[in-house]
This record gives structure tokens, C-alpha cells and sequence, in this order.
């Protein structure tokens, strides 16, 4: 399978492809890369209960599986999670096994586009929207909802920077809105500090290892940042359980 390596430096925050061959490195001291694994269960748990054993959840761009470990932990249900990223796939197996759940979850190296065009009948699909790969907003939701059985549930995350105007776009899209957590501002900023911590001290050990390549992490770093940023201050983390109409 061929790899693009653009869309998974721009998933990581990145602009450059030259870091794709660092993202390993950087990335080594997180498990879960964007937070929220505590709040998505506490979505499902107090809207749905607990879940049967059979019940079926997909991860898309699941990263290193921290959210669908901590799931289906808690629910003992089944998980699959993709991701296009191979080394944080390999994290996320060696994870499963470590929590006794190898028997419980699969993990597969697979592209998004490939994924909504082929997994089918989901109780629970998550979704974290942090890219454009499959198109704006209506595009990506009309392809991922594809892989929920009907009356299926979607957990989907995203920045907002009007919560009247998202709702009312969710229902255009004939889901509906069972419940919605919003991220607090301290919430997001102990989750960014904490991140940029990780992410800086490795970068500056990987400009003393390279330091013709310093520029490229510096810019990186900054890129993280400004990000944290407007996360932080100019926009609205949102948690949404919708269920397929």
C-alpha cells in the first residue's frame, strides 16, 4: 500500500513531509495523542449504559489506540481500530497486549478513504475530525456514517467556533444529537501543556542529533503551538454522540 505521507504529517500538525521520518521520535513519550479517552466513555456510558459484549466499535485514525483500549477496557466489547500510520499501529498492538485485550481488538494499517469505502455495520464508530482527506465537513460525516449499522452511533469530535451553527448543521444531516460535552478551557490547556512538554523536549534532542535540520523542528514546535493556541482561545472543542437516523 502506497503511503501518503503529506496527509499524515498534516494530521500530526505538521506542514513539512520531512517529518514524517521523525514523527516516531517526537511522538514517543505520548500514548494518547489528543486526550478525551475519559470523556468520550462517560459520553457513552451515560447514554447508552453498559455495553453488550458483542457490541462492534470502530476507531478511525486512531492514532496509537489509547481511546479504543480505554473503551473497550471499560465495556469489553469488541474494537477495530485504523490508522494510515504504521509505527503508531505497531504502538497500539503492543498496547492491546499489554491490557490483555489482543482477543478483543484488531488494529490494521489502512488509509481512511479505503476505510469508509469497506467497513460496514458499526454499533459505535469514533471519529476525531482533524483533516480534510475526505472532503469538508457534509463529505467526511455522509462517507463515516457509512459504516454504522441503522440506529448506529457516531462519537465525533471537533473544533466549532459556533455551537448553534454546528447543531444545526448535524441536523441537516439527519443525525441525531443524543448528547454533546464540551472540552473546558482548562481541560484543553492541561492537555496541550502537557503534550507540547513531551513534544518540545524531543525536539530538541532531535536538533542536537540533526542540527542542520534545527529550522525544521523549530517550525514544527511553532506550529504546535499556535495551535494550542487557538484551541485554547479562539475555538470550541466539542464531543458529540449522534445516532443514525
Amino acid at each position: 500500500m502506497e503511503i501518503d505521507k503529506s496527509s499524515i504529517v498534516y494530521s500530526l500538525s505538521g506542514s513539512q513531509g520531512d517529518l514524517y521520518e521523525y514523527f516516531p521520535y517526537l511522538f514517543q513519550d505520548l500514548w494518547e495523542l489528543g486526550g478525551g479517552s475519559d470523556e468520550i466513555i462517560d459520553l457513552i456510558e451515560r447514554n447508552c449504559g453498559l455495553l453488550n459484549p458483542t457490541t462492534k466499535i470502530l476507531e478511525l485514525c486512531c492514532g496509537k489506540g489509547a481511546v479504543l483500549i480505554k473503551i473497550i477496557n471499560k465495556f469489553n466489547c469488541i474494537g477495530k481500530g485504523i490508522d494510515l500510520f504504521e509505527p503508531f499501529i505497531n504502538d497500539a498492538v503492543n498496547k492491546a497486549r499489554e491490557y490483555n485485550l489482543s482477543d478483543r481488538i484488531d488494529f490494521e494499517v489502512m488509509d481512511i478513504k479505503d476505510a469508509v469505502n469497506n467497513l460496514r455495520n458499526y454499533d459505535f464508530v469514533i471519529y476525531g475530525s482533524d483533516t480534510n482527506i475526505l472532503g469538508d465537513e457534509s463529505e467526511s460525516l455522509r462517507k463515516i456514517i457509512k459504516c454504522c449499522k441503522p440506529d448506529g452511533y457516531l462519537v465525533y469530535e471537533t473544533v466549532i467556533k459556533s455551537e448553534e451553527d454546528e447543531l444545526k448543521f448535524l441536523k441537516e444531516l439527519g443525525l441525531i444529537i443524543i448528547d454533546k460535552q464540551i472540552a473546558q478551557p482548562d481541560e484543553i490547556r492541561k492537555m496541550n501543556d502537557f503534550i507540547n512538554q513531551k513534544l518540545i523536549r524531543r525536539a530538541e534532542e532531535l536538533i542536537d542529533k540533526f542540527p542542520n535540520q534545527k529550522k525544521l523542528f523549530e517550525d514544527y514546535i511553532t506550529a504546535q503551538k499556535k495551535e494550542s493556541f487557538e484551541l485554547e482561545n479562539n475555538l470550541t472543542l466539542v464531543r458529540f454522540l449522534l445516532q443514525i437516523n
